[in-house]
């Protein structure tokens, strides 16, 4: 009966733990200001425009587009590369990337800038930037990731269709196939994009991959932009990831190890599967499809993230202000299931941030196991890691067998002191005879955690 009851008793202290527990947890490691970069007056060298709009990282250096956020038509918007971004701003250098300014000498138009970065460690800094009209060209473009001794690109190479411009509506993604194989003798990295006014309406689904001439060496000149190949991927057709009533793509995410995507579109989320014929085998849709006309829109896939993938997004309708991080930044598995998601401090206490428009966007690094969230409002960039809990020192009440943490282990060594009549289990009066009052304290010693 005595053990019934202690059974009892810690499925249910089991269970209070698991009221208060989440799927998963973040750090958050520093808060990142990088209001220098909109600020015209003071670093006129490296503005990028009103607003940070789009956030690429590659493990050492992010790189931040701009956008243009205000009543009067701006020179122009550009990328900055931050190197050593997580250094802090002591021990930071800036460079412009090369090739990146739009819009001057005609100025740009208000709500118009970059709208998607994407890094690839072999192909570099892939991105996007809307000029409000399909006509228009260099929108989308690859910039050459050889980088001179002063951390800057030498060369940019303008991305477009053999007969078309592009639109930059949409982020970008580098693309590495089905289970990153590759496309052939097509080679192993693709530039996707997505577009909603070019083409027959039944192949606005997208995304479109782009064949990019090879890298050229330091010194070569630049390959002839009318040499590009285009080609759709996969082969038969593009492939099948499409919003329910709307064609306005906002954001495209392609996972490197399994080819899986995550597109944004009318503020709907797009999880496609991809089967090894290169098609997306199967779809979910997250989301109401209720803002087709609001951009900052964005998605990433945290692929390779310690205890599963997920992917995050910003559920914008609005453009307004005001908006909780917490009602507007959300998580799902791949399967689109919603997850519980805690960001903590190095003590794990909850961190708050500030409201804004609901702009945000996503870049993570699989080998750091770093996402970067930047926000648009704000003009901070959040770096978060998996929290690895606090360390539960030996001499904590709870922690009876002396692991550095709370867990079942600690429960079963109380059972089991319990049980044998050990002394140490008399934890409340009456002292000198275990009971249910004994049982009880132990359970507020291990909800209460370590200090």
């Amino acid at each position: 009966m005595k053990r019934h009851r202690l059974a009892m008793l810690f499925a249910f202290a089991g269970a209070a733990a698991a009221g208060h527990a989440q799927d998963y947890t973040f750090e958050l490691i520093s808060t990142e200001e990088i209001d220098l970069l909109s600020d015209a007056v003071n670093t006129p060298a490296f503005f990028i425009g009103n607003n940070p709009s789009s956030i690429a990282f590659d493990g050492g250096s992010a790189y931040i587009g701009g956008f243009a956020n205000f009543s009067d038509p701006i020179p122009g918007v550009q990328v900055v590369q931050v190197l050593d971004f997580l250094l802090g701003t002591d021990g930071r250098s800036f460079a412009v990337v090369e090739g990146s300014l739009a819009g001057s000498p005609s100025p740009v138009s208000n709500f118009r800038g970059w709208t998607g970065l994407d890094w690839d460690s072999e192909r570099g800094l892939l991105g996007t930037v809307d000029f409000g009209s399909s006509g228009a060209s260099e929108q989308v473009r690859v910039f050459n990731f050889k980088q001179s001794t002063l951390g800057g690109f030498l060369d940019t190479l303008d991305l477009k269709a053999t007969s078309i411009d592009l639109r930059g509506i949409a982020g970008p993604s580098w693309d590495r196939g089905f289970n990153g194989e590759g496309f052939g003798s097509d080679g192993p990295v693709v530039a996707s994009v997505l577009d909603p006014f070019t083409g027959p309406a039944d192949e606005k689904n997208g995304p479109f991959g782009h064949v990019l001439p090879d890298e050229p060496d330091l010194g070569d000149p630049i390959p002839d932009l009318d040499s590009f190949v285009t080609a759709y991927f996969p082969p038969s057709g593009p492939a099948l990831i499409q919003p329910d009533t709307s064609t306005l793509w906002r954001d495209l995410d392609i996972d490197p190890n399994t080819g899986d995507m995550a597109a944004r579109a009318a503020n709907i989320l797009i999880l496609g599967t991809r089967g090894a014929d290169g098609l997306i085998s199967s779809s979910v849709t997250v989301g109401t499809d209720n803002a087709p006309f609001v951009s900052g829109q964005n998605v990433a896939i945290l692929h390779g993230l310690m205890d599963g993938d997920m992917v995050v997004y910003n559920d914008r309708a609005l453009t307004s202000g005001g908006q909780a991080f917490g009602d507007v930044v959300k998580f799902v598995d791949k399967s689109g299931n919603a997850m519980s998601v805690d960001i903590v401090d190095s003590a794990g206490d909850a961190v708050s941030f500030p409201a804004g428009v609901g702009y945000y966007d996503f870049a993570w690094d699989e080998a750091s196991q770093t996402l970067l969230i930047l926000d648009f409002a704000a003009r901070d960039v959040y770096v978060l890691q998996p929290f690895m809990g606090t360390s539960c020192p030996c001499d904590s009440p709870a922690n009876l067998n002396c692991d550095d943490s709370l867990n079942f282990f600690d429960i079963a060594a109380y059972i089991q002191n319990f049980n044998a009549g050990d002394p140490s289990a008399d934890l409340a009066e009456p002292f000198g005879s275990l009971n249910f009052f004994d049982v009880v304290a132990y359970i507020g010693l291990f909800n209460a955690g370590c200090p």
